[in-house]
């Protein structure tokens, strides 16, 4: 099975564009590029990271990028900013909760924040009660789409449009207690998608969507459905090498976009797809990790993204 297989799976898009005053991003009203954007709520504070590539800063720009210290990676630099509307991400976190939904991704433009989520049309209800709650008045978010969606490979082409996009794919071993887990679930072809940046003690939220023609009814009990008719179903796994990397990821502000994996017997293949220039402060934490590791840890692609990657991923 190849991720084209799954190119309409989740067969609905959600964009939301978030009321936001951090000075970031009242000074980005003037660029006329996309900046991507993480949340992560650190020491109870809601906090925002956007990352600038450095050859946006190189041209002529009106702001003042030094005034917002960032911190600078190899080829981006780093604004960290509290939210300030934290009432418009209650929404955000109660979705990505929500059955079936994934946040492809976050970005600013134009002094406006938008929040892109993927989700499956038999989720429809859940995801209209929530958005009845929290954006009837607009005060803190609204709808700017809501629909079926363009596809996974026409989300790929716009973030690569807006950003540069690259992929890094790596393969790593699983642990002998994970392995039993994996055996469940490889019994039919499938690929899996990660959730998002949460991590529950090396337990991982997934997506996983199966071969629907392979399909065993009877299958395992560590998978929730979401819409069995098309094989779509969520799962809490467990990968300590996987939770690892995010782990660092995410303390060394590498932004990312999204995951998938398959299995391959008692091996874990991760495709991950990031900004480009974010690709070389990834793939080198990963090539740290490869020299700690025992066992058979190896990165596999490194490319900047074309369709050539529909033919091997």
């Amino acid at each position: 099975m190849q991720l084209i297989d799954v190119d309409h799976a989740l067969d609905m898009d959600l964009i939301l564009k978030l009321k936001e005053d951090t000075p970031f991003i009242i000074s980005s009203s003037d660029l006329d590029f996309r900046i991507p954007v993480m949340i992560n709520n650190m020491d109870g504070k809601l906090m925002m990271s956007a990352f600038f590539p450095k050859f946006r800063a190189g041209k002529r720009i009106n702001m003042n990028l030094a005034a917002f210290n960032p911190l600078e990676k190899e080829d981006f630099f780093v604004i960290d900013e509290r939210i300030n509307n934290v009432h418009g991400y209650e929404i955000i976190e109660k979705l990505l909760k929500a059955p079936s939904c994934v946040m492809s991704n976050i970005d600013i433009f134009r002094g406006e924040l938008s929040v892109y989520i993927r989700f499956h049309s038999s989720k429809m209800e859940d995801v209209s009660d929530l958005l009845s709650r929290y954006v009837v008045h607009g005060d803190h978010a609204r709808v700017e789409y809501l629909g079926p969606t363009k596809g996974i490979q026409e989300m790929f082409e716009r973030l690569n449009t807006d950003y540069g996009l690259s992929i890094v794919s790596y393969v790593l071993p699983l642990e002998d207690e994970e392995k039993e887990a994996a055996k469940e679930l490889a019994a039919t072809p499938f690929i899996g998608e990660l959730k998002n940046d949460s991590i529950q003690k090396d337990r991982l939220e997934t997506l996983i969507y199966f071969q629907k023609s392979r399909l065993n009814r009877h299958y395992s009990q560590m998978l929730i459905p979401v819409s069995e008719d098309n094989g779509i179903f969520e799962a809490l796994i467990e990968s300590k090498n996987v939770s690892e990397i995010r782990r660092v990821s995410n303390e060394l502000h590498i932004p990312r976009f999204r995951y998938f994996f398959k299995l391959i017997k008692d091996m874990i293949e991760i495709d991950t797809f990031l900004p480009s220039s974010a690709m070389y402060d990834y793939y080198t934490e990963i090539f740290k990790l490869i020299q700690r590791a025992d066992g058979h840890f190896y990165v596999k692609y490194i490319s900047n993204y074309t369709q050539d990657v529909w033919k091997y991923l």
